[in-house]
């Protein structure tokens, strides 16, 4: 029977392993300066992702081509996988618009989405008129395992990867209701052209949303205000 190997050589050969393993996109050092101080962590905020003139661009290419469903809760589009497939027990897939493929590949060339994922296959367009919200709500298997934001005046746009059950009265997928007055953990203010990425904790336990109201309130609960110059 051979005998075991040194303890010495064990340690030499894992460090080796270690040294090609992939570190997760967001531990990447490139992305510690955007991530967010909070009570939740694995979400991260780019301030002016897309340039002014970019987001006046893809404000008027979806006002002008997409075709709203209209909520009461917000208005949406949604392109990629989204029909359901006959079987009933998954989704049809279908090619995004081509004026989407510049966002998906710039997401995907960042690191955002691990390349074994690409091409991004989802995207859902939101719209919120004022004193229009979402419920707070997770996104569910179709996203796993990360949601990346894109922020409009007015618009959210959600281009993320791939059964759940729909919340008829709060139009979000259901989940067990909050209990009375449940605060948020943590509040963001979100620019036209920013980047807003949850992962890890952040996507599998913690439900986001927005607030339905005609202003916000920017208090020391908007754990951004001072970096963008409101505190």
């Amino acid at each position: 029977q051979p005998a075991d190997c040194p303890l010495e050589a064990k340690k030499v050969v894992i460090s080796k392993l270690d040294k090609l393993l992939e570190p997760f996109p967001m531990e990447e050092p490139r992305w510690l300066p955007h991530r967010v101080n909070g009570n939740i962590g694995d979400v991260h905020y780019v301030r002016s992702w897309l340039e002014p003139q970019k987001v006046q661009e893809f404000q008027r290419i979806i006002e002008k081509s997409g075709c709203w469903e209209h909520m009461n809760t917000r208005d949406t589009q949604e392109f990629g996988s989204s029909r359901r497939c006959p079987c009933g027990r998954g989704l049809m897939r279908e090619a995004l618009p081509a004026w989407q493929a510049g966002i998906v590949n710039a997401l995907h060339n960042l690191g955002v989405f691990h390349p074994v994922l690409f091409p991004a296959n989802s995207v859902r367009i939101n719209r919120y008129a004022p004193g229009q919200g979402i419920h707070p709500h997770l996104d569910g298997p179709v996203y796993f395992p990360r949601a990346a934001i894109i922020s409009h005046p007015r618009l959210e746009l959600d281009e993320d990867r791939a059964g759940f059950t729909w919340d008829r009265d709060n139009e979000v997928p259901a989940a067990p209701a909050l209990p009375p007055n449940t605060k948020p953990a943590m509040s963001l203010l979100l620019e036209p052209g920013s980047l807003l990425i949850f992962s890890g904790d952040a996507f599998v336990h913690s439900r986001h949303g927005i607030a339905a109201v005609e202003t916000d309130d920017i208090g020391p609960q908007v754990v951004n205000a001072k970096d963008i110059g409101l505190s």
